[in-house]
């Protein structure tokens, strides 16, 4: 989904992830992790191909006049392109490749064969954007780029791209049943996990299944076992000491002694143990303050939000006040959704503050979020971290971009971590062995209800899914899944929470399916 779709690059082998959204194909043809091919496109179907020897961390050229001989390619956009300042929905596109160009560098003749195995990454380079003067400007380090297999590093290392298995016999590459894909757990404390895999038809043969724990410091090989049936289960407890996403691999044998390969992969979410205490009553655990042509009091007490003290400021003129983590690195903000303080203007005459997060250099205007100065009394602020960070936070700084007469006070800060309730049913085919007849999306049941409903859908065929859920503004509430499935009937259990785990309120609520064959849309009812 992208409400703004802009490109601007129209020559052949344009450096495309540099300026523009684009989307990126990584195709290693014999799985050796060396001489691959890269293609880029953007929204204009401006397309970059190159080739590279190796990688580029182990000394590989870029050869940026290798073309893709015979290549077709054509994008189509659910919206208006390059028209700022209106809603479009999304980009998408279709690219074919011929054959005898791979064959180049797969060193074997092409099509593949029956049980040939090529490594294949795909990447989606997008930038945040607003409407200036009628133009579009790229937010400064808004950068993100998002990929079907997760690396770790970045996106030139093939030894972490997803693997495309060609097979002529369909029993050969029957889906996953069940699966545990997500776990959660809160840092510093031991929290079980658990996996279970259901593997259909005769993927039951494979003679072993492990986990990849190595991100969280345990065994690469950690093995599940055979319950028969085709189940697996595996189980552990583990203690981490850090906030943050970590993927582990689920990777299956092919055969004894055969070669492994990454099957799916299960994300774990590591919260903390609750809200991040920038200022209470004092600076917070691993906080400290400093101030640029300002004063301040640390123990205020003659306007205060909450307990007994304030953070009392007077600037001298202009200037800022920084609150310092204890490490110049930072921290993850992982696991945390918004910074939320309170401000009481006091006798101060305040034309602007803005709020930055370092390192980045993005600037939320607190006159944006309806701080209204002239009121002279406690106001909430909230910033989703999303609109103001990076991957790590090493300050949060006042400005004052112009001269500020009097005191003005701050009370409460704190970054709020998430909820960590996560729902005990996740998705799950139903019906594994039958093919549905249509594409569906039933109604949810119960409805109307309280605390949790199910909701069900069918594929005919294997393709991209999203269901996501929206108030009646069109508001986005709640993904439910988002990926790749294969065709079958599916459930999935939504606990009545939004994105960030607060329970929604009364009311009607749109549920959407979209697909490759389009988009249906149904309506549920919450009662609290």
């Amino acid at each position: 989904e992208e409400p703004e779709v802009w490109a601007t690059l129209t020559e052949r082998d344009s450096y495309i992830y540099r300026d523009d959204n684009d989307f990126e194909v990584f195709i290693d043809p014999n799985g050796d992790e060396l001489e691959y091919y890269e293609l880029e496109m953007n929204a204009l179907n401006t397309v970059w191909d190159l080739f590279l020897n190796k990688p580029y961390d182990d000394g590989g050229q870029a050869d940026h006049s290798w073309d893709i001989e015979g290549l077709k390619t054509a994008v189509h956009v659910n919206g208006t392109l390059n028209h700022p300042g209106d809603v479009d929905e999304s980009w998408s596109v279709e690219i074919a490749f011929p054959w005898e160009v791979l064959a180049e560098y797969a060193h074997k003749a092409t099509p593949p064969e029956s049980g040939d195995v090529w490594r294949v990454q795909f990447c989606r380079v997008e930038y945040r954007v607003d409407v200036v003067d009628g133009k579009y400007q790229i937010r400064p380090g808004n950068r993100r780029d998002w990929l079907w297999a997760p690396q770790r590093t970045w996106v030139h290392d093939p030894e972490d791209w997803g693997y495309v298995y060609f097979s002529t016999d369909q029993e050969d590459i029957m889906p996953v049943v069940s699966a545990t894909t997500r776990l959660a757990a809160t840092v510093g404390q031991p929290t079980p996990l658990e996996f279970t895999v259901v593997l259909a038809g005769s993927l039951e043969v494979f003679p072993q299944m492990r986990v990849d724990l190595s991100p969280i410091g345990l065994s690469s090989t950690f093995p599940l076992q055979h319950q028969g049936g085709g189940q697996y289960t595996a189980s552990t407890t583990i203690t981490l000491l850090q906030t943050g996403r970590y993927c582990l691999q689920m990777m299956v044998e092919t055969a004894e002694g055969g070669d492994w390969y990454r099957l799916f992969t299960v994300t774990l979410d590591v919260y903390p143990k609750g809200d991040m205490i920038i200022y209470e009553e004092g600076p917070g655990d691993g906080w400290t303050v400093e101030a640029y042509k300002a004063v301040f009091d640390l123990q205020a007490t003659d306007c205060v939000h909450s307990g007994s003290t304030s953070h009392a400021i007077t600037p001298q003129q202009w200037g800022n006040v920084k609150y310092l983590f204890e490490d110049p690195e930072g921290f993850s903000p992982s696991g945390y959704t918004h910074l939320e303080f309170y401000i009481h203007p006091g006798v101060a005459r305040i034309p602007e503050i803005m709020v930055l997060v370092r390192p980045g250099v993005i600037g939320v205007r607190l006159t944006n979020l309806g701080i209204d100065f002239e009121r002279r009394e406690w106001q909430q602020v909230q910033i989703p971290l999303a609109e103001i960070s990076g991957d790590v936070i090493s300050s949060i700084s006042l400005f004052l971009p112009t001269e500020v007469e009097g005191s003005f006070y701050i009370d409460d800060m704190r970054l709020v971590a998430e909820k960590v309730d996560i729902p005990a049913a996740v998705e799950e085919i139903t019906a594994a062995t039958a093919v549905p007849l249509g594409y569906a999306l039933a109604q949810n049941y119960p409805n109307p209800f309280n605390s949790q409903t199910m909701i069900r859908y069918d594929l005919l065929e294997a393709g991209e899914v999203r269901l996501s859920l929206y108030n009646l503004c069109g508001q986005l509430i709640r993904t439910l899944v988002e990926g790749h499935r294969p065709a079958g009937t599916y459930s999935v259990v939504w606990d009545g929470q939004n994105n960030t785990g607060r329970d929604v309120a009364s009311g009607v609520y749109l549920y959407r399916i979209k697909t490759d064959a389009g988009t249906i849309t149904r309506k549920m009812l919450v009662l609290r």
